[in-house]
């Protein structure tokens, strides 16, 4: 099978890591994939190693809307199935769609704010659309109008190493001066204002003075510091 999975750029962030997690997977599974991206670069860029790759944008724009040629690109690879990742692909869903007739084009739906007027349309005019969470399917029925049948839920993958290291776990519990018993509650995310880690804060603030816990927090962005 031909795939194609479209993002705008590669910066450090959930929903790009699992574009390039998702086009490794699928690569490894004997498909044809090609990853597409509007912008070069990118915090995790690096990270593509020798996945097919192809971006759309000759320089980086600093505009994660562009998609110059995008339909072209489409019809070159003619692929079998076509998988939007993030806010700007899928905002691109309803073209690719009307531009690759034979494709399954899919959109995704991974994020808890509102929706553009383009991923709105687009989420009517694909053939799939894929949430992350059950949340994310009542919001698409119940807020979007999109048909039930046509949102299949799909967590997130997750890669843990196939011999986790004990040694690390314990050492980083004793620097953060927590027992083996301590109940670890850990947040990773980007530090924006959108991730609302104060608010998590403040409902962890909430809980039985009597437990033993510790809210850890992974990650990096503008509102780290506040």
């Amino acid at each position: 099978m031909k795939i194609l999975v479209v993002q705008d750029h590669l910066r450090s962030g959930g929903t790009e890591r699992q574009s390039i997690l998702l086009t490794r997977a699928f690569r490894d599974a004997g498909h044809h994939v090609r990853l597409l991206t509007f912008r070069p670069g990118g915090a995790l860029g690096a990270t593509l190693g020798d996945l097919p790759h192809v971006c759309l944008q000759p320089f980086d724009t600093r505009l994660d809307w562009f998609a110059p040629e995008l339909e072209r690109a489409v019809q070159r690879f003619a692929p079998d199935a076509v998988l939007c990742m993030g806010r700007m692909a899928n905002c691109y869903g309803a073209a690719i769609q009307r531009h690759a007739h034979d494709a399954v084009v899919v959109a995704t739906m991974r994020t808890g704010k509102g929706l553009p007027w383009l991923f709105r349309r687009s989420l009517r005019r694909v053939a799939h659309v894929v949430a992350n969470s059950a949340e994310a399917k009542d919001t698409l029925v119940n807020h979007y109008g999109v048909s039930p049948a046509a949102v299949t839920v799909i967590h997130n993958s997750l890669i843990f190493p196939e011999t986790p290291s004990t040694e690390s776990a314990a050492a980083l519990r004793a620097a953060q001066r927590a027992s083996p018993a301590t109940t670890i509650l850990l947040s990773v995310a980007m530090f924006r204002p959108e991730k609302n880690q104060r608010e998590l804060i403040e409902i962890a603030a909430g809980l039985p003075p009597d437990l033993d816990w510790q809210l850890w927090f992974a990650g990096e962005g503008p509102a780290l510091e506040a």
